[in-house]
């Protein structure tokens, strides 16, 4: 399935705040704790943090029938910041579609590999998209630390020079 994607506006982040929620609470219920969670969660709470760390990315959408299903954001195209589909929509390549839009918006800006701090939950679907894990690593959030996984995919070379 294909879903229209868009570049998200300031005018989104409150609704992507929501997403973000719903998205943690429970497709992340299997890797962290109900207080892991909350704490992550709760990064959407401060309106204007979250907006401030909305604004510093490039973030798309991914919509159905005009209500937003997804998001991804990434900063100085070649870290993915971001991947959130909401729960009713996991596994139905929502995550995808929004993943390899960024690749090829960074691959047109001359990035070589993209960088992902995967979280343990979002593992199997980096490696499946062909982000290789690099080291282990953890997010800081309030007083708890998430688990993660330093993750690269290299980017096709631009083949227009082999011509």
């Amino acid at each position: 399935m294909s879903y229209a994607l868009r570049p998200a506006l300031p005018a989104d982040f409150a609704d992507l705040g929501i997403l973000f929620q719903a998205s943690i609470e429970e497709l992340a219920s299997d890797a962290y704790s109900d207080e892991q969670r909350a704490l992550w969660g709760a990064k959407a709470d401060d309106e204007k943090a979250w907006a401030k760390h909305l604004s510093g990315c490039l973030v798309l959408i991914a919509e159905e029938d005009g209500e937003p299903v997804g998001f991804a954001a990434m900063r100085d195209n070649a870290i993915i910041e971001n991947v959130h589909v909401h729960p009713d929509m996991a596994f139905m390549g929502v995550g995808r579609q929004l993943l390899d839009a960024l690749e090829r918006l960074a691959m047109a800006r001359g990035a070589k590999k993209l960088s992902v701090a995967a979280t343990d939950n979002a593992l199997p679907f980096f490696e499946r998209l062909g982000f290789v894990a690099m080291r282990r690593s953890t997010l800081s959030i309030g007083e708890e630390w998430l688990p993660s996984m330093v993750m690269d995919k290299a980017l096709a070379a631009n083949t227009d020079d082999e011509a």
